[in-house]
């Protein structure tokens, strides 16, 4: 099949790419929160990491498929519809394979610094970088699941093609429901003017002589999620079907079954995805806070900056969840 020939042809292409992309938005987001790349480079732990989930892929039966996918463009093109579906069984087992594997040694280094950090002036004095290369376990986990979830994504769009004719999006033929975008709007109004009223009424946005609204207005974290997630999302193939069926949700669009799959795998992919490069931002924050305890006036000030793209990620997931069921409804 021609589409999964191409796919194939841009899989290896779309493994390094991935892998490079990540690690230069990475960088950015380090240099963002003022702090060095060697804060984030742990070549025990990242080898750590990979070994344990090596170990954990070949022992679950799935490393030959999994290796499979990344190996030779020639083999993913010649992969049939059940050799798709391994395929994609074994990239969700090593999303969670890769998910334990990694927050082994982050809480092995934990047990033991905590242990120890009241025995000795050393191990105290060392606290925060001890709790920092802790979380880098976390961090090359993050960054990981970004480069497995965008395969997945790949391999599902492939499975759904496989079985239907090219994807073609359905509204061409159907317009957008007034009734439907008017109720979107106001269902959305409503939920801002909630937010806002529980802020007034509640005194949050009266802390001090502060304002909330400011407080979460963050360029920088902003755009390194942008950076992170949308690339990503273009390298799975999955772009413009993602807004696609962001478009058809809100717009209430009736679409067929094929295009529901394709709709729900763009929009949980990006969900996915939104949620990795979260912690990936908040985790390189955490590191350049913690690798640099000098000055504990600002330590405040700047765990609550390195916490806002939680607060991006909640937001936007919000819509993709909502814009997910709206398209589960609309599936004729």
């Amino acid at each position: 099949d021609d589409r999964i020939l191409f796919q194939g042809v841009f899989m290896i292409f779309s493994l390094v790419f991935s892998f490079i992309l990540i690690l230069l938005i990475t960088f950015l987001a380090v240099g963002v929160s003022g702090g060095s790349l060697l804060y984030i480079l742990d070549l025990p732990s990242f080898a750590g990491v990979l070994l344990i989930f090596a170990i954990s892929i070949i022992l679950s039966g799935y490393g030959k498929v999994f290796c499979s996918i990344f190996s030779s463009h020639k083999k993913f093109a010649a992969f049939d519809f059940q050799q798709l579906k391994k395929a994609d069984e074994a990239l969700d087992f090593s999303i969670k394979l890769l998910f334990y594997s990694a927050i082994l040694i982050p809480v092995l280094i934990l047990i033991y610094t905590l242990s120890n950090a009241s025995k000795s002036e050393y191990f105290f004095s060392h606290l925060g970088l001890n709790c920092a290369v802790l979380l880098l376990s976390l961090l090359y986990l993050s960054l990981l699941e970004m480069i497995l979830i965008t395969a997945k994504a790949k391999i599902r769009k492939s499975s759904v093609l496989f079985m239907a004719e090219d994807f073609q999006q359905s509204d061409s033929k159907q317009k957008a429901d007034v009734k439907t975008v008017f109720k979107n709007i106001t269902g959305f109004v409503l939920l801002a003017a909630v937010f806002t009223a529980y802020g007034i009424f509640s005194g949050v946005y009266s802390w001090g002589s502060g304002n909330v609204i400011f407080a979460i207005i963050d360029l920088p974290s902003i755009m390194i999620q942008i950076f992170f997630v949308l690339p990503l999302i273009a390298i799975s193939g999955n772009f413009s079907i993602l807004f696609k069926g962001l478009k058809s949700a809100f717009c209430g669009i009736k679409i067929d079954l094929k295009s529901k799959n394709l709709f729900q795998n763009a929009l949980k992919s990006a969900m996915s995805l939104n949620w990795c490069s979260c912690f990936a931002t908040v985790i390189c924050s955490a590191v350049c806070i913690l690798g640099d305890l000098s000055d504990f006036s600002k330590l405040s000030a700047n765990l609550a900056v390195g916490f806002i793209p939680f607060f991006y990620v909640a937001c936007v997931n919000l819509v993709l969840l909502f814009a997910e069921i709206k398209v589960c409804k609309a599936a004729l």
